[in-house]
């Protein structure tokens, strides 16, 4: 039987319901907006639901923690592999690998793992290749030769810090495409887009946008050192306080506004401060300092600013945020993020953060493990926003 165990809201949600006629013109327009477009391979999400909004807060497409989806989302992750493949990469039979270059995390090569045995159960044969090494790691078996007897290369490593020129000489497709790469992709690009839908959208179905997506700004060539570059930095904190407390005021809501920086080429958590006044930036320190000017591999030179979504879920007593997975635009699974050490306004990709299986569907899943709960808390309103990025992300793919 599944964990019965229920994921409780903080307070009441007043979060819309979405008629059967506002469903038809969503799926109308996104059905109409995808046409011609390649939505990527894979891609995981962040979700933030709170008491009356619910937001998508990242987007990774090259997603990490297939480790954490059960036996049942697997399975439903190879089936759409194998569609995905067979559509675009109609001669693939051998798929390789490539993954990231760090060696000490365990938990990201349970995360290969998981990812080959999809890739299997898609009816392909599956390699692996590493940036740095050729041997064994967790048991999986790394060779530089495996790109050579590849059709096609699956990146799971994000280029944080460039684009290997081995990758560049291949005479075969590698997904996700270059342009993806955090060493030239923008979170901001990618809100931008989402937002950009979101307003349009929301014109034909009658609802606030603010209610699906979220407020954002940017900041390019950043030295937290230098007065000018921030100076301007809590300019744009300013408005978009502003912005976000009049929206806070129209909805009644009480919780302070919060706006999360990060770098805005940011992977795992890194780069990440939050600040609930424009004036917490008058008095970073150096511990700050450091935190925000290295990221995964790279120096932060781009920030993104944010507004922070309050999360209204608990699990455990703790706070907790969705993780979903996707296979082209299908949803397939995902899990719960929770943490016993953060509030409701914190990061949770943090220190002392656990996870729990989420099933959408739990009574289609008679053997669901125990690890599993069930989220039908992810309503079609809920979803709207992850459907928004998505189309977001397949526009990013099609550049």
């Amino acid at each position: 039987m599944p964990n019965t165990k229920p994921i409780q809201t903080i307070s009441s949600s007043k979060i819309p319901q979405l008629s059967a006629n506002q469903q038809k013109q969503i799926d109308d327009y996104i059905s109409l907006k995808s046409k011609h477009l390649q939505y990527p391979l894979y891609s995981s999400f962040d979700l933030r639901i709170s008491q009356c909004k619910t937001s998508i807060i990242d987007c990774n497409l090259f997603p990490a923690g297939f480790n954490n989806l059960c036996e049942n989302m697997t399975e439903s992750a190879a089936g759409k592999f194998q569609e995905y493949l067979s559509a675009y990469y109609p001669k693939a039979k051998n798929v390789t690998i490539y993954t990231e270059a760090h060696t000490r995390n365990v938990f990201y090569y349970k995360n290969i793992k998981a990812l080959g045995e999809i890739v299997k159960k898609a009816g392909y044969e599956c390699f692996f290749a590493h940036p740095e090494i050729d041997g064994i790691i967790e048991g999986l078996i790394f060779h530089k030769n495996n790109l050579l007897i590849a059709d096609l290369i699956i990146s799971n490593n994000d280029f944080s810090n460039g684009y290997p020129s081995e990758l560049e000489q291949l005479q075969v497709p590698v997904i996700p495409r270059k342009n993806l790469s955090w060493f030239t992709r923008r979170k901001s690009k990618h809100f931008r887009l989402t937002n950009e839908l979101g307003v349009e959208l929301a014109k034909i179905i009658d609802i606030d946008p603010w209610l699906f997506t979220s407020k954002f700004n940017y900041e390019t060539n950043v030295d937290l050192q230098n007065k000018d570059s921030l100076l301007s930095i809590k300019n744009k904190a300013l408005n978009l306080f502003e912005e976000i407390s009049h929206k806070y005021q129209e909805y009644k809501i009480e919780t302070p506004p919060t706006i999360f920086i990060k770098d805005d080429a940011g992977t795992y958590g890194m780069g990440i401060m939050t600040i609930q006044k424009a004036s917490d930036l008058d008095s970073i320190n150096r511990k700050t300092y450091n935190k925000m000017s290295t990221g995964k591999q790279h120096a932060i030179t781009d920030l993104i600013l944010q507004e922070g979504v309050p999360s209204n879920l608990l699990y455990n007593n703790a706070t907790a945020e969705p993780v979903l997975y996707c296979v082209e635009n299908h949803l397939i699974g995902g899990f719960l993020r929770i943490n016993q050490d953060r509030g409701q306004l914190a990061n949770l990709n943090s220190k002392g953060m656990e996870f729990y299986r989420l099933c959408r569907h739990p009574n289609e899943h008679p053997h669901l493990p125990e690890e599993c709960i069930e989220g039908e808390f992810l309503n079609n309103f809920n979803l709207l926003t992850l459907r928004l990025s998505l189309l977001a992300a397949a526009i990013e793919n099609s550049a």
